[in-house]
């Protein structure tokens, strides 16, 4: 296909650096107006009247070889960009030294395979990025960043390097993603990196555990960013998996500057004691627009579900509960259309995290708390379902967000504060 050739004159003495000169034009032209090739001349062409001879130019030489001996990709990350290199340019075999415009890239097959690659790999990529790295390994180097992302576990939710990394719990699974418009408004150079729970899919539910999740987690923080003071945030349930992570983290004799929990609200009281019977932790699940359908239900079909689930072991139990639940409509739209499986995930971390809140409160943490509540959350309970102070022996803050539950992680206003708070502790250590 027709591409667009940039003819130079520099220096004979100087290095020419194609990738170099295409980056700074791609800071100023639009990008269908950066040359997919740029030719070095000693001088250019001249009509009698004084103007550039076009048709004296001499063609680029596109089947110029390799400059140097074939490297295959070796890393999942080299193995994706070299797929996609392949299928939008038609080159067969692509190598680690490959140069994406050498090899007949230009402005708009790099936006062609932007847009593939940011779709495999998950993370925020622009043209300038592969102007800038424009080899395979150097764009292979450019996305595994500072931090190893081999592991689905950790997601670059934006690039930064000038700023410590905010660290945000996904909090079932499923929402890791929720963060993206809380890691968008933070200032310039601030990495964000989100802590999926994804990989909890292929264990059994009935294993799960907060500290052991907790463990991991600090792992992959402390293999990204080996030493403190950390920034950690979490959404609902993730909420507790920051705290755990925040525990953790303090025991290796790490610090914690900002923990931060949005509408966070495990239900201790349903696992205090000596924790409910199965009807009662139905019950605690059924969606509130509900609950009155529940208790309309007759005398004899509620002791017939009880005596039926009281029979079942742990795993049938739980599956005949969701399935009953779902068939009366008493679980949330999202819940509804959610897996058996999801469904299993998000019980257990319900379960352990509250288990764990009614335990941990013995070993409190010495990082500060920020905490926000929805103004739903508190109509709905009267006042912050969890006292955090019990958690910590630093300081603790609580602001209140508009909206309901998913708005706690939305919300411009939570991300405004949370931003000016990490504003301040950079200003405070500077």
């Amino acid at each position: 296909g027709a591409r667009l050739v940039g003819y130079v004159t520099t220096d004979p003495a100087q290095p020419f650096e194609p990738a170099a000169l295409k980056a700074g034009l791609a800071q100023t032209l639009p990008e269908y107006l950066v040359p997919a090739v740029v030719v070095r001349l000693a001088q250019l062409p001249l009509s009698p009247n004084g103007k550039v001879d076009r048709q004296a130019l001499p063609a680029p030489d596109v089947e110029a070889p390799r400059p140097t001996a074939y490297e295959a990709p070796a890393t999942v990350t080299e193995q994706q960009l070299a797929a996609i290199w392949s299928q939008v340019l038609g080159v067969e075999r692509i190598g680690l030294q490959d140069n994406f415009f050498d090899l007949g890239g230009h402005s708009l097959s790099a936006v062609q395979a932007i847009a593939r690659m940011q779709a495999v790999v998950d993370q925020p990529l622009t043209v300038m990025d592969l102007f800038q790295h424009p080899t395979l390994e150097q764009l292979s180097r450019r996305l595994e960043g500072e931090c190893p992302l081999a592991s689905a576990e950790l997601v670059l939710l934006r690039e930064g390097r000038a700023l410590p990394p905010l660290f945000c719990f996904d909090p079932d699974g499923t929402h890791v993603q929720a963060y993206r418009p809380l890691a968008r408004s933070l200032e310039e150079g601030r990495p964000v990196y989100g802590l999926s729970l994804g990989h909890l899919f292929s264990l059994r539910w009935q294993d799960l555990s907060i500290p052991k999740l907790a463990e991991q987690q600090a792992a992959l923080i402390r293999d990204c960013r080996p030493h403190g003071p950390y920034h950690l945030v979490g959404w609902s349930n993730g909420g507790v998996l920051a705290l755990a992570t925040a525990q953790t983290l303090e025991r290796a004799g790490e610090s914690v500057a900002f923990l931060g929990l949005l509408d966070t609200q495990p239900n201790q009281a349903l696992y205090a004691a000596d924790g409910p019977t199965p009807v009662e932790e139905l019950i605690a699940y059924i969606r509130r627009d509900q609950r009155e359908a529940f208790d309309a239900i007759p005398d004899a079909e509620r002791e017939a579900l009880r005596e039926r689930l009281e029979s079942l072991g742990e795993e049938e139990r739980l599956e005949t509960a969701i399935r009953w639940a779902r068939e009366r409509d008493f679980l949330s739209p999202e819940e509804a259309e959610a897996s058996i499986g999801s469904l299993k995930l998000g019980y257990a971390l319900a379960r352990e995290a509250a288990r764990f809140l009614i335990v941990t409160r013995s070993h409190p943490i010495k990082a500060p708390i920020h905490v926000w509540w929805t103004t739903s959350t508190l109509a709905r309970r009267g006042q912050g379902p969890v006292d955090w102070s019990e958690h910590t022996t630093g300081p603790v803050t609580v602001e209140t967000v508009v909206g309901d539950h998913m708005d706690a992680v939305h919300s411009i206003h939570a991300h405004q504060r949370i931003g000016e708070a990490l504003a301040t502790l950079r200003t405070a250590s500077a």
